[in-house]
């Protein structure tokens, strides 16, 4: 896979068509986990319009 620099789009394209295949095959809700520290990865699961919810043990 050849390098594609960020805010190229290349990200949300290939989340769109993720959570539109698995639509497709009858799964909802997606859901995603990231650990914690993971900011700008949450800030980008945020713009895509997933909402952060904290789970604790």
């Amino acid at each position: 896979m050849r390098s594609v620099p960020c805010g190229a789009g290349f990200g949300r394209t290939l989340m769109d068509r993720a959570v539109a295949r698995a639509r497709v095959r009858g799964c909802a809700p997606v859901q995603l986990t990231s650990n914690k520290r993971r900011e700008d990865a949450h800030r980008f699961y945020a713009a895509l319009g997933f909402a952060r919810r904290l789970i604790s043990r």
